[in-house]
This record gives C-alpha cells, sequence and structure tokens, in this order.
C-alpha cells in the first residue's frame, strides 16, 4: 500500500532561469520557487533497516540480493539512453518486484544524472502549478511514481505540458535538453483502456502526450521461471531469517535432487512469484519448510499478518487497550499509512463512533502505536502491500460488519486513498480458482474482500469523487471485480448526464470517456446490447462535437466508429457493423492524407477491421483486398519500428490465414498463419512477459490451420504446445487467462480426437469444463455459451463409447448452460442449438426415453424436427475454439 506519510526529499530548486534536480542530504532545504519546482524523495531515503524477520519482505530493505531480473535490467537500462523524455511503465502483481527493480536502476545510475521517487503529495501540488512546460531540469533526470494509477489525473497534466516542452522534440536533441526518464510502476496498465489509456488517449493533447510514452506498451514484470534463481531466492530468504533467530535452528534448503518434495514444489508455477518465495522463507524459521512450501501464496500471507498481530500484541503489553491500538493501525493501514496530525483525527473520530477512551488520549495513542511500529510519528503502513491487506483481513474481518462499518467511515474523509488499497486486496484475495481445492478459510477471505468493496461503492454512491478513485484503481483482467467495475461505471455515468455543466465541450468530453468505459464494462460481462447503446451515445456526442472542430475530434470520432463496429458486431448485426467499420475506414483515410506519418497506423488498424466486418458479412473478396492492403501498411510500419508494430501485424497475418482458409485455400492459409508464429516467437523472445499472450493465441491458430491441411500431428504438436502457454499465463494471472487455458484445452480434446487418442481427449475436455463451469458459475452472461461448446464436445466423446446416459446427462448441461445465450442472440448460437437439441433427440432414444421437453422448451422456435431429421446423425464435426 501507498505509503503516504513519508517526507525525505530531494528537491528540485531553482538555478539561473531553469530548475534544476540536486540532491538533497535533509530535509529543511529552502527554496524561492518563482518557476515550477519538483521534489523528489532520494533513494537513500527509501533505505530501511531490518529490524526483524519481516522486514526481509520489504524490498525497500534490500535484504536479499536481485535474483533473475537481468532481462528487466537490461530493457531499463536501454531505455535510459538517449536523449529527450521518455516514459514508460512496469507492470506487475504485488510483490513481483517492481519497486526492487526501481531502487536498483535508481542505485545504477551515473553520478551524472539525479533521480528519486515522486510521492503523490509532491505530483499533485506540482501539476496545480502553471506553466509547468517552462519547468526544466540541468542534467538527466529519472522521475521514479510508484502506484501511478492514484495520480492518473495528476499524471496526464504533467504529460500533456511535456509534450510542449522543447525537449519533447526527439528530433532536435540539445545540451540545454537533457534526459528526462519517467518511470511508472503499477499492478496494471492497458494502453487501450483505463488509467494509462487516459495518459496519451486520442485528444489532441493526448497525440501529442503519446509520442513520449516509448515504449508504448507496458512491460509486464518477467516471473523467475529458473528453479535454479527459485531456490537462489528461497535459500537467501532462509539465511536472512536466520539472523534475527538466534534462539533456533531454522531450516536449510537441501541441495537439488535430494528431496524429491521440496523440488516438486519449487516446481510448481506458483512459485515463480518472488514475494512468495520469500514469505515461504520467513515463514519456515519455525522449522518445517516443507510445511511452509505446502501454503498458497494467501495462506502465507495471512499466516505473517497474524505473527504480525501477536508480536504486536506482545510490546504493547496492555490488555486494556491493545485493541484499541491494533483498530488504529488497522485503520491507517487501510488509508495506505498516515502523517501524525492525520492519524490523530482517524484516532479522534474512531474513539467517539466507539465510545472508547485511550488512557492518554487519541494524540497518545498515535506516540505509542508510532513508538511500537519503530516510527518518528507518522504511522506507516504494513508492508508489502500483501501483507498489510492480509493484515486488515486479520484485524477486521473477526467481527460481522465491522470492516463494513469502518470503511463506510473512512470513506467520507479518505476515501481517494482507501480505494485503490481495497482494489488491492481483492485482487490478491476476492478471486478464487476454481480447479484448485481452497479451503473454507480462503474462500471466506474472498467474501470477505469482496462485501468490503462493495461498501465503498455505496459511500461513493454519494460522493463522485470516490467512485472516480474506484474507477481509476479498477484493472481490465480481474473477474472478482468486474461486477464493481460494471456498477461504478454507470454511476459515473449517470452523475454526469445530471450534471449542471453537461452542454459544455470539457464535460460532454469527460462524459464521451465515461461512456466507452463503460461500455467495455458492459461488453466483458456479455451485455452486449446495453454496450452496443453506450457506445452509440459516445459516437452521437462525437459527431456533434466533431461537425463544430474537425481537427480536434475526427480522430476521436473515428476510434468511436471503431468501437461501435466491435459492439455490433459482437450483437452479429453485421450490415450496422460493416457501415460503423466503414465510416472509421474513411476517417482514417482522410486524417492520413493530411499526416501519413504519423495516422498510417490507425488506417492499417481500421481496414483490418473493416475486413474482419466485410468476411463476417460474406464478402471474401472485397475482405481479402482490406486485409491485404492492411498487412501492406503493417509492414511498413515494422520497417519503422519493428517491435512496437509487428504485433499488429501477427494481428492481420491471423486475420488472413481465417480468410484464406474460408476462401479454400488451406495451404496459402497455414503459410499465413506460420509467419504470424514465427514473428509472435521473435517478439516473446525479446520479452515473454509481454508477448507469451499473442504467441499463445497465434500457435492456437496455427494448430487448427495444420488440422484444416490434414496435419492432424502437427496440429496435436502445435496444441499441446499453446496449453503450456496458457498453464504458464494462468500461473500468473488466472483471472484473465483462465478462459484461454479452458479454450486450448477443448481445441486439445479435438485435436487428440482426430488422431485417435481418445481417452487423453476425455480428460482435455473434462478439465476444459471443470474450468468453464468455475467461470460461467462466475459470470454466466460471459462464460455459460463456451461452456456449452465444450459440454457439446463431452457428449460426442460420451457416445463414440455408446456410454448414453453420461451423453444424454452432458447435452442436458449443454442445452441448459446454452438456454440464455439462444435466447438473446439466436441468429449467433442458432447452430450449436440445432446440433444440441437433434443430439439430445438421439441419445434419449438410444435410452428408450423421450425428449425432456421442459429442457427443450426455450428452443420451441427451432424444435420442427420431422422423422428424417430425428434419425440423422447428431455428431457433426464439432467447432474449434477460436478463443
Amino acid at each position: 500500500m501507498a505509503n503516504l506519510s513519508q517526507s525525505e526529499t530531494q528537491t528540485a530548486s531553482i538555478s539561473g532561469s531553469h530548475n534544476i534536480i540536486i540532491q538533497a542530504a535533509g530535509n529543511n532545504i529552502t527554496i524561492s520557487p518563482h518557476l515550477p519546482h519538483l521534489t523528489l524523495i532520494p533513494r537513500a531515503r527509501r533505505i530501511l533497516p531490518i529490524q526483524q524477520d519481516i522486514d526481509i519482505l520489504k524490498p525497500e530493505c534490500e535484504a536479499i540480493p536481485l535474483i533473475g531480473r537481468a532481462p528487466d535490467q537490461e530493457f531499463l537500462r536501454q531505455w535510459l539512453q538517449g536523449s529527450g523524455i521518455k516514459i514508460t511503465a512496469i507492470t506487475g502483481q504485488g510483490g513481483s518486484g517492481k519497486t526492487r527493480l526501481a531502487l536498483d536502476l535508481l542505485s545504477d545510475l551515473a553520478p551524472t544524472w539525479d533521480g528519486g521517487w515522486l510521492h503523490a503529495t509532491e505530483a499533485k501540488r506540482f501539476c496545480r502549478l502553471q506553466n509547468l512546460s517552462e519547468w526544466g531540469w540541468q542534467r538527466p533526470t529519472l522521475v521514479v511514481i510508484d502506484y501511478a494509477a492514484m495520480l492518473g489525473e495528476s499524471l496526464r497534466t504533467w504529460i500533456a505540458e511535456l509534450s510542449n516542452h522543447p525537449a519533447a522534440d526527439p528530433t532536435t536533441p540539445s545540451p540545454d535538453h537533457p534526459a528526462l526518464r519517467i518511470l511508472l510502476l503499477e499492478r496494471f496498465a492497458d494502453q487501450h483502456t483505463g488509467w494509462y489509456h487516459d495518459l496519451a488517449d486520442d485528444t489532441h493533447d493526448g497525440q501529442r502526450a503519446r509520442l513520449l510514452i516509448n515504449p508504448l506498451t507496458p512491460r509486464p514484470i518477467l516471473p523467475i521461471d529458473n528453479i535454479d534463481q527459485r531456490r537462489q531466492l528461497l535459500a537467501a530468504a532462509l539465511a536472512a531469517a536466520a539472523r534475527h533467530h538466534t534462539d533456533t535452528i531454522p531450516p536449510q534448503l537441501p541441495p537439488p535432487d535430494t528431496s524429491p518434495a521440496i523440488d516438486d514444489r519449487l516446481r510448481q508455477p506458483q512459485w515463480s512469484d518472488p514475494l512468495q518465495l520469500l514469505m515461504a522463507g520467513v515463514s519456515a524459521t519455525d522449522g518445517n519448510l516443507l510445511g511452509a512450501l505446502s501454503l498458497s501464496r494467501k495462506e502465507l500471507a495471512i499466516s505473517l499478518a497474524k505473527r504480525e498481530r501477536d508480536r504486536l500484541r506482545q510490546y504493547l503489553n496492555k490488555p486494556q487497550s491493545e485493541d484499541l491500538l491494533l483498530h488504529l493501525y488497522a485503520c491507517t493501514t487501510l488509508c495506505g499509512g498516515l502523517d501524525r496530525d492525520s492519524a490523530i483525527r482517524l484516532a479522534k473520530a474512531e474513539f467517539d463512533v466507539l465510545q472508547e477512551i485511550y488512557p492518554t488520549g487519541p494524540g497518545g495513542a498515535i506516540r505509542d502505536l508510532a513508538q511500537h511500529l519503530g516510527s518518528s510519528g507518522h504511522i506507516p503502513a504494513l508492508a508489502p502491500d500483501l501483507l498489510a491487506e492480509a493484515l486488515l483481513l486479520v484485524l477486521l474481518g473477526h467481527s460481522p460488519g465491522l470492516g463494513e462499518q469502518v470503511i463506510e467511515r473512512l470513506a467520507q474523509t479518505a476515501g481517494s486513498r482507501i480505494a485503490p488499497n481495497l482494489i488491492h486486496l481483492v485482487q490478491d484475495f476476492g478471486y478464487l480458482v476454481h480447479d484448485q481445492s481452497e479451503n473454507q478459510a480462503v474462500t471466506a477471505w474472498a467474501e470477505l474482500a469482496l462485501s468490503w468493496i462493495d461498501a465503498l461503492v455505496s459511500a461513493g454512491a454519494k460522493e463522485i469523487s470516490i467512485l472516480a478513485s474506484i474507477q481509476a484503481s479498477l484493472p481490465m483482467d480481474n473477474l472478482a471485480l468486474q461486477d464493481v467495475a460494471l456498477e461504478v461505471a454507470a454511476i459515473l455515468v449517470e452523475k454526469l448526464r445530471a450534471s449542471r455543466s453537461i452542454r459544455e465541450e470539457a464535460t460532454q468530453i469527460l462524459l464521451i470517456r465515461r461512456l466507452n468505459a463503460l461500455s467495455v464494462r458492459q461488453a466483458d460481462k456479455g451485455l452486449w446490447e446495453d454496450a452496443l447503446k453506450s457506445t452509440r451515445e459516445a459516437v452521437r456526442l462525437l459527431k456533434v462535437l466533431a461537425a463544430s472542430n474537425p481537427a480536434s475530434f475526427k480522430k476521436l470520432l473515428a476510434q468511436s466508429w471503431l468501437s461501435l463496429s466491435n459492439a455490433e458486431s459482437d450483437r452479429d448485426m453485421r450490415e450496422e457493423a460493416l457501415h460503423s467499420a466503414q465510416q472509421a475506414a474513411q476517417l482514417f483515410n482522410e486524417l492520413a492524407d493530411d499526416d501519413w506519418i504519423k495516422f498510417l497506423p490507425d488506417l492499417a488498424g481500421s481496414l483490418h477491421n473493416l475486413s474482419s466486418r466485410q468476411a463476417k458479412l460474406g464478402c471474401p473478396n472485397e475482405a481479402l483486398v482490406n486485409i491485404k492492403q492492411a498487412i501492406n501498411y503493417h509492414r511498413q510500419l515494422v520497417e519503422r519500428d519493428r517491435r512496437r508494430f509487428s504485433p499488429y501485424l501477427v494481428d492481420s497475418l491471423e486475420n488472413l490465414a481465417k480468410l484464406q482458409g474460408d476462401m479454400g485455400s488451406p495451404i496459402e492459409a497455414l503459410a499465413t498463419i506460420e509467419e504470424a508464429v514465427a514473428l509472435s516467437e521473435e517478439l516473446a523472445g525479446l520479452d515473454r512477459g509481454a508477448y507469451l499472450p499473442r504467441l499463445a493465441h497465434a500457435m492456437n491458430e496455427l494448430a487448427i490451420r495444420q488440422s484444416i491441411a490434414g496435419q492432424s500431428e502437427k496440429g496435436l504438436i502445435s496444441i499441446q504446445t499453446t496449453v503450456k502457454y496458457n498453464q504458464e499465463l494462468v500461473a500468473h494471472n488466472p483471472a484473465f487467462f483462465l478462459d484461454r487455458l479452458a479454450g486450448s484445452l477443448h481445441n486439445l480434446c479435438l485435436a487428440q480426437e482426430r488422431t485417435g487418442l481418445y481417452d487423453d481427449a476425455l480428460q482435455s475436455i473434462q478439465l476444459a469444463i471443470l474450468h468453464r463451469r468455475g467461470l460461467a458459475a462466475r459470470d454466466p452472461n460471459k462464460f455459460s455459451a463456451p461452456l456449452a461448446l465444450s459440454l457439446s464436445v463431452l457428449c460426442d466423446a460420451y457416445a463414440r463409447s455408446e456410454r448414453w446416459a453420461d451423453a444424454r446427462a452432458a447435452t442436458s448441461d449443454c442445452l441448459e448452460a446454452l438456454a440464455p445465450s439462444f435466447t438473446h442472440y439466436p441468429q449467433v448460437f442458432g447452430a450449436l442449438a440445432v446440433e444440441s437439441v437433434l443430439t439430445h433427440v438421439n441419445v434419449s432414444g438410444k435410452l428408450g426415453l423421450g425428449p425432456d421437453w421442459e429442457l427443450l422448451e426455450p428452443y420451441r422456435s427451432i424444435i420442427q424436427i420431422d422423422d428424417a431429421e430425428q434419425n440423422e446423425n447428431p455428431n457433426q464435426p464439432p467447432e474449434e475454439d477460436n478463443q
């Protein structure tokens, strides 16, 4: 959690006519800021002493050597090179090593550089100043910003101003404008939506700002995949923890191949997380290393949080007041830490509500708590974040309703501070992987975390700033938060519609942005009709704005036409989707005529989209012309910047391969997708964390094309590789990639059937269904139809071995899962519905039973089956899952 109470600084003061960044040894620097000035926290002030074994987990203690980070270190060193201004983002789950990596980068800065951390309070102060484009720096400077999403609006303002700075022009490097690097650290960043997208959106200022974000694609921090490096981290943690337990003999890590149980655990994907390895090392100080390695990430965090609670109880040694101090510690941790004055105000408010009295009053309570936490006065949050979140569950979760009450109270005064911390809590504890036997406690933690975020949303209904903070902190790839994201986005849109300033251009632009965000959230939930309405409203508003000011709004309008085309395509409104795609392509063509270099990427993307719509409407020849033109443009862009534009070329090659296959050219399609895979492998070799998802998708398409071309054995190898890649992705982000893994297991089943591996195929489809049942239970609108598709394949597998009762049960489950999707979108799911109804009739007949007419009630519109149709073989060629 963001520790908002730190005060140590490195100050930007004025020298001559410009500001510079200078190292400051202390906190009492006097400056006269006639021009904008910035204050940074130097690296030395972030480094903390190790006072107990749990401090090993804090990156600021640097207790453990930096292991397994060579590719990330090299990326950042290369990023520092050159002149001008560069901004980029490093992403990864809490505890993945982002802060430690930034500390390492700062320690390696050349003596000619200045650098440090930008605190949230200082960032907001700085961005409220006027004439930020006049801000100057006389030496190369690195600014590190943690919890960047919390500062979305401030960063947006600053970057927009920087885009007008003379140093922003990379074609005119000058010693008067040395390099400036801004490193953003956050759990998630998506260049297409959310806080990161808003830094450089499609407005005029956003387009200029985008030129500074280099590379534009956020870089996910790489997992620790090498088992030897995992062993090094664990051994280092055990050794560091042992130095704080001289009264016991902590366990040693056995040499490789001497303990199969430990080796097997360390090979499991979840141990690629460095924080989990360190927590296991600290937890194992009780002598049970194998036991520590048997716990999940969540269980280790809760265990250590309970140990920290008990340690504080022992140190406080005031039975009459220790619970009260622990309650205050939970409240300040929820706020991300507080300075002394803020903490005293919070203590007074809580004592009044709880009707409790501390012997020396609120000030004395904060003084005692700070003393026992080893602080000079402020109350820091427990670190790292995962441990702070676990402590909240331990301290506020023991009494039903306590956490919700605290959150509702604190939201009124600190809503923007607690929002990101609760979002992080849900990210870490609120998601359950349904193929794992989560114990009852883990399930209870998930339910508690979700109930707390609901309490915050309820409080936010009265205060829009709270909702805006929630929306800025929400990731795009977390299923546990999808309902929250949708509710928040809808409330924000409604409040803006009712705003008194709705006729003002700035308010309309904000409404358009929030409508687009709402549309994305609605589509994530499978609410295609609602998503379509939101996107259409955004387009209507933009058409009006673009009519009066085309220079500022033409690109934004074109982007909205693309979004509308996607929403219409999701609803199978093929003609409307084609019309919208044509509008987008026309606008981007006009923009490219005015500025070919700048708008060629957008034109290529719009032609890619137009080709897809034409193919779906049954116009393959026109689609082929446009996708080939898109590929031609993408190849030109790849020559300009291979790493940046290769992913878009891969996407267009995949579309061309599918189109070639549909037009009866399987060999050409195979050659095209092989090029896409080769390019994806090249990208993954450069940055596995960023491009492995794309490689997995391309490999899945290769498996399909190989199977269609009659290369069943090669297709089997390719889909097995796809499953392996998706398993790796799920280990790091189950919420986002579990559906992809299920889809690849579905396709693996089909490939195994083609090669006669029927027993293996049955196991694969059963595992796919297990995953999809869990997903559908969490989000039926989105995942029930894929579940039905896999159940239809399971039915065919049972029918092949004449397991008619199992086949009937599978087809019954299939029809039940498919019913809502078929009812709302009969054109989209009609083919699967007809096949499933016929299968149900046939397998029922094999058992001497009639159809289950209650089950078939939603399908009355298609049940006109004559005797000849009823006797047809229902086992049609199964459908591939294109994910």
